[in-house]
């Protein structure tokens, strides 16, 4: 994972604002400044599908 990847948290869609060493990251939701601090193992990717 890296900063800027879109993920799901809690059933919601959120982007990585920061990521620790400890295992942890801050997320936030697009357009807002809400910062969540999680464990890097509750979070899921979303992958974008890319089209032609």
């Amino acid at each position: 994972m890296n900063r800027g990847d879109k993920v799901y948290y809690n059933g919601e869609e959120f982007e990585i604002y920061y990521i620790y060493e400890s295992g942890y990251c801050e997320i936030k939701k697009q357009h807002r400044w809400n910062i969540l601090l999680v464990p890097l193992t509750e979070l899921h990717i979303l992958h974008e599908l890319k089209t032609f």
